[in-house]
């Protein structure tokens, strides 16, 4: 029977350090990896006290064995409560009571070397002092359970399930080491029950807890998406603004010449002194979605500031009869409150492959536009030195 139990432990253990080890490498959680070097020494300490350690090591001696046993159940033991605090949200214990659990496992560590250094007259009192080294950590665990829930830890409670055979376990051997429990099957097999339990079921908790961090992740990515969405886009308009559409260009960095038509709104003061903003920004919203659907797909459309947007796209994707299209559809559209505007254009062809090659096609289609509102507004104009437009394109 001791066999048979022992050997079903050290197949369910392998496996689980197998499964959680390849989790680990994917997700690379600190919890993962203190979870499996505390499932190592498990199996380590079901090795040495188990015959299994004298059938690869015949000529061992048995107080050799005992050593590492004491030594395994002592890592184990730090391991296990170095996992509990690295599982528990960071904000969800005191820095003062992991210390504290930290250093516990550390006394685990020290006081199981004992047993091991001690001179065979001292080890029955080394003994003694292990177990007693173990009275404190039924309060401990609960201690840092009950804080955990009480601060809103969602892990702690499928944790607490996954520990509380384990717990039971542990008093029980606490008990017979101080003489209060009579040995007995229970006893002899309470380790190996409380590894089983704890080994399968910190397993499934993990699984829960990695669940919740992909959950706080993904919903970490979303808020930043969206943080970046409100960042790039002009909030009336739904269009981009300035310093995104110069993101696009620079990353887009596009091998053939760009054109760029700066549309302004006509005498747009006029319509907020005479109408008020509400209709001022209905006008706006009204020729940005006329510029939307001018450039389709083949241009990215901005609003750089005030009534002055910008259409941008490859020169034999946008060509001129983009900019009389959008002239002719704003000056037959009625906007807010009867209102009607008309735009000017300036445009512009050239490379734009940094920050200075931008200001340069700027420059050259805001002086197009200063022409065109020069000229009487109501119109495009080409940048000097480009080809005219025809004649009977000019605005009435």
């Amino acid at each position: 029977m001791a066999i048979a139990a022992l050997a079903a432990f050290g197949g369910l253990g392998v496996g689980m350090l197998c499964y959680n080890l390849v989790l680990w490498l994917t997700i690379r959680e600190r919890f993962q990896l203190t979870y499996c070097l505390s499932l190592l020494a498990m199996l380590t300490y079901v090795w040495a006290s188990s015959g299994a350690m004298v059938q690869v090591f015949p000529d061992i001696a048995h107080t050799y064995r005992l050593a590492t046993a004491y030594i395994m159940l002592g890592f184990a033991s730090a391991l296990s409560l170095q996992f509990i605090t690295d599982f528990i949200e960071e904000d969800c214990l005191p820095p003062a009571l992991r210390r504290m659990a930290r250093q516990f496992g550390i006394v685990y560590v020290l006081a199981g070397l004992g047993v091991a250094l001690a001179a065979p007259d001292w080890r029955h009192f080394a003994d003694r002092l292990y177990a007693l080294a173990y009275v404190p950590l039924p309060v401990l665990l609960v201690s840092l359970t009950t804080i955990a829930w009480r601060r809103g830890s969602r892990s702690i409670r499928v944790l607490a399930v996954a520990w509380a055979l384990p717990l039971l376990m542990a008093l029980l051997r606490i008990a017979h080491a101080l003489n209060l429990v009579e040995y007995g099957l229970l006893v002899q097999y309470a380790l190996i029950i409380g590894m089983s339990f704890e080994a399968v079921l910190s397993s499934l908790a993990m699984s829960y807890r990695i669940k919740l961090i992909t959950a706080e992740r993904d919903r970490a990515r979303a808020d930043e998406r969206a943080a970046r969405q409100l960042a790039n886009v002009d909030s009336l308009t739904g269009l981009l603004n300035r310093r995104a559409l110069l993101e696009l260009l620079i990353a887009w960095r596009s091998p053939e010449p760009l054109r760029l038509l700066l549309v302004d709104i006509d005498r747009f003061k006029s319509v907020n002194d005479s109408h008020g903003h509400l209709v001022g920004d209905e006008v706006l919203r009204a020729v940005a979605e006329v510029l939307a659907i001018r450039a389709d797909l083949n241009a990215s459309v901005a609003r750089l500031g005030g009534e002055e947007f910008a259409l941008i796209g490859a020169a034999a994707e946008l060509p001129e009869a983009v900019a009389l299209g959008i002239i002719a559809d704003i000056r037959s559209r009625p906007m807010a409150a009867g209102v009607r505007v008309t735009v000017s254009v300036g445009m512009a062809e050239g490379p734009v492959r940094g920050e200075d090659d931008w200001r340069e096609l700027y420059r050259r289609a805001d002086a197009a536009l200063y022409q065109a509102k020069s000229d009487g507004r109501n119109r495009a104009v080409h940048a000097p030195g480009a080809p005219p437009l025809p004649a009977n394109t000019a605005a009435a």
